[in-house]
């Protein structure tokens, strides 16, 4: 598609009006609609001015979505356009069912994603878990605040983003002291870079310390929970 010029605000919710499929969802910035035309319109409840939204619409990655497109109203960006990224939104929902070594393999995907962005200069910026869509893959969405710098850009971007996937996925599993004390490269950049190396090493290691075999993210949450307490004092359940 092209960028639309509306005439006003009337025939922006004209065309939501004819084109929407339903509502996504809403944020601080504005409203996500998906459009029968396959691509999320994001209204935004402030008109901005038209300086950095498309600078990065010829970036195809297969992480991030950036928007494609823009609507204006006299000259200023009021609606954004970018493509539908379908599944579960990681802060409603934790593919507990998943396996622990899958989810290493996609998010080695992702960090090789966030690699690839940061060789253009790109930050990442207000990045929480909300951002992110997962469907058997991680796909991050709002990214029209990420900007530019000279500087290198990627240390922080892994950490920026994996330090809050991390968190939403292996909550339950590192308040145990017992993983702790014996996953000590957990917080360190290492980690976030091998998530697949990491994740078959966390799962022998939740093996080797219950004497019991877990596939999945709810498994490991599951034979802790039986076999110690979340303080950090060892208990094991005999």
């Amino acid at each position: 598609m092209k960028n639309i010029n509306f005439k006003n605000i009337e025939d922006l919710n004209k065309y939501i009006d004819i084109h929407k499929i339903k509502i996504l969802g809403s944020g601080i910035e504005g409203t996500c609609y998906l459009l029968d035309i396959g691509l999320v319109m994001k209204v935004l409840f402030k008109e901005v001015n038209l300086s950095n939204e498309l600078q990065f619409k010829d970036i195809n990655n297969s992480s991030f979505i950036f928007t494609k497109n823009i609507g204006l109203i006299d000259g200023k960006v009021k609606s954004l356009y970018m493509d539908y990224a379908e599944g579960c939104n990681l802060k409603k929902h934790i593919p507990v069912e998943q396996k622990i070594t899958t989810i290493g393999e996609q998010l080695q995907v992702l960090v090789d994603d966030i690699k690839e962005i940061s060789k253009l200069g790109i930050l990442v910026r207000d990045f929480h878990s909300e951002n992110v869509i997962y469907n058997n893959n991680f796909k991050i969405i709002d990214t029209n605040n990420y900007t530019i710098e000279d500087k290198n850009t990627e240390s922080t971007n892994i950490r920026e983003i994996m330090t809050s996937i991390y968190g939403s996925f292996l909550y339950q599993i590192i308040r145990y002291e017992e993983i702790k004390r014996e996953f000590r490269n957990y917080g360190k950049l290492e980690l976030f870079e091998n998530p697949l190396k990491y994740s078959e090493q966390l799962k022998e290691l939740i093996c080797n310390l219950t004497d019991e075999n877990i596939e999945t993210v709810n498994e490991a949450n599951k034979v802790l929970q039986k076999n110690f307490k979340p303080s950090g004092v060892s208990k094991r359940n005999k």
